[in-house]
């Protein structure tokens, strides 16, 4: 009995880990984002202090910087002078936030579940391996992990309404738009209001 709740805690974490190695391992498949998204990143995060970064002269004289899909401001980003070691931490790292949170909106909302199935289940879910292994689609990645935090406090807003949730929700919600993709957190912001206003 201890055995298989052991199996069902540890699952999920294993199927992280799993799944950070095979990228820090063998790469990615589609380096397209890479020379928009990332770059742009690695380019804002190498220039804090310039105000006038966004007409960096790089592709030539008077060419703007072109802005993708990324991170721009991600506590990660430091990493970003060894791509394997940056893609395994920011994978590995989001996975888990998608997944304490998904487990904490399960257990807010009383819907039964085991750790083993939610872990494989969300971890190896088409998103998350087409925008990490496929596609490469960064700030999409980070766009669809970070949504459970952000489906959490809104939940606790509606059920408890208290102060500090505001904040949180606050701080989540900016560190969510600065970073992420804009096509999917407008999905997402459309679905959290309708759950709003039906709630």
């Amino acid at each position: 009995m201890r055995f298989l709740k052991l199996i069902d805690l540890l699952t999920p974490y294993f199927c992280i880990f799993f799944l950070s190695l095979f990228i820090y391992k063998f790469g990615i498949n589609d380096l397209e984002d890479y020379s928009h998204g990332l770059l742009t990143a690695r380019i804002y995060w190498e220039n804090l202090g310039n105000l006038f970064i966004s007409y960096y002269d790089y592709y030539g004289p008077g060419v703007r910087l072109p802005i993708g899909n990324a991170p721009f401001f991600h506590p990660l980003n430091f990493l970003l002078y060894d791509l394997k070691l940056y893609y395994t931490f920011f994978v590995a790292i989001h996975l888990l936030i998608q997944f304490l949170y998904t487990k904490k909106i399960f257990l807010i909302l009383k819907i039964e579940h085991k750790n083993f199935i939610l872990g494989i289940i969300l971890i190896f879910c088409l998103p998350n391996l087409n925008y990490i292994i496929s596609d490469d689609w960064i700030g999409a990645f980070f766009s669809y992990c970070l949504f459970p935090s952000i489906f959490y406090y809104t939940i606790k807003i509606i059920n408890k309404q208290k102060f500090s949730d505001y904040y949180k929700i606050t701080l989540l919600t900016v560190f969510w738009i600065i970073n992420g993709h804009s096509g999917i957190i407008a999905t997402y912001i459309i679905f959290l209001f309708s759950y709003f206003l039906i709630s």
